[in-house]
């Protein structure tokens, strides 16, 4: 068995507890929560993968040798982890893979219960360590070990990284212009302002948290014109003066004949916006659009 050429090209996304237009139950609050409970079964299902893949991995360093950079992790874990390191090698001795393994599954319940010294940093980070016992094996000439199940595992972490699913929110477009005109003005903030900028808020929250991929999906309801979409960038900057917000895509959403007769003129628009331009450099040039 060897390398499949596939990559993982799957994606999910969800609206739940993201999409607030006319649910006034949908807070900033609840998108957070939204969040957790999505990172709680994602990590639970990778820390369970991961675990019994490694307990099945018994491949000896005698039969397949690991690669000097195997070592050089299991060195760097133990040092950093001594007491557990020590636990792990008494139950799989002379089992470097397992070993690794079962390490890294320690480090995904770490990550969930927000263990910050054994954590993991990103997804990004466990797929080098999984990519890491698949390069060692296969250069020890333990193909189906390197490109079996621990392959599956690294398309599940790919496609779902510590997020599950990409969170979108969702806000009416009259939302938007009613609170920006509340900051333009100065003074007071209503209630309902307030919660505009905390749904800002938490997004960079959750991509601090999980990354970019979790959460950078902004939905305008019945937009309009390319000020819509800008608005939501300004609304950005209200939330964090200091010009550190989230990554935003906004996407407008056209749900009227009349809407999508004018979608044309406010994709071109948008391309003045600076912000917009920007994401546009990031990404490849895509630009994302929803019917409704």
């Amino acid at each position: 068995r060897g390398p499949s050429p596939a990559p993982a090209f799957i994606r999910f996304g969800s609206w739940v507890g993201g999409d607030r237009d006319g649910n006034p139950n949908v807070t900033s609050s609840v998108t957070r929560e939204a969040a957790l409970i999505q990172s709680e079964h994602a990590l639970r299902a990778l820390e369970a993968a991961c675990s019994r893949i490694g307990r099945a991995l018994t491949v000896t360093e005698r039969s397949a040798p690991p690669s000097a950079d195997l070592r050089r992790a299991l060195s760097a874990a133990a040092a950093s982890h001594p007491a557990l390191l020590t636990e792990i090698i008494a139950r799989s001795p002379h089992e470097p893979y397992r070993s690794y393994l079962l390490y890294a599954a320690e480090r995904l319940m770490a990550t969930r219960t927000r263990n910050a010294d054994l954590a993991y940093s990103s997804a990004e980070e466990f797929i080098a360590d999984l990519r890491l016992v698949q390069s060692s094996l296969a250069s020890s000439a333990a193909r189906r070990q390197a490109y079996g199940e621990l392959q599956h595992l690294i398309w599940q972490a790919e496609t779902f990284g510590f997020h599950l699913a990409s969170l979108e929110v969702r806000q009416h477009s009259r939302v938007h212009a009613r609170a920006l005109a509340e900051l333009r003005a100065g003074g007071d903030l209503s209630p309902m302002t307030t919660e505009v900028l905390d749904t800002i808020r938490v997004i960079g929250w959750i991509q601090g948290r999980f990354g970019v991929e979790a959460c950078h999906r902004y939905v305008i309801s019945f937009t309009t014109s390319a000020s819509d979409v800008a608005a939501v960038y300004e609304l950005a900057s209200f939330a964090f003066p200091d010009g550190d917000g989230p990554v935003l895509d906004v996407v407008p959403l056209f749900e009227s004949g009349d809407d999508l007769a004018a979608a044309p003129s406010v994709l071109t628009g948008m391309l003045s916006i600076p912000e917009v331009v920007e994401r546009l450099k990031a990404n490849g040039r895509h630009l994302e659009v929803m019917l409704g």
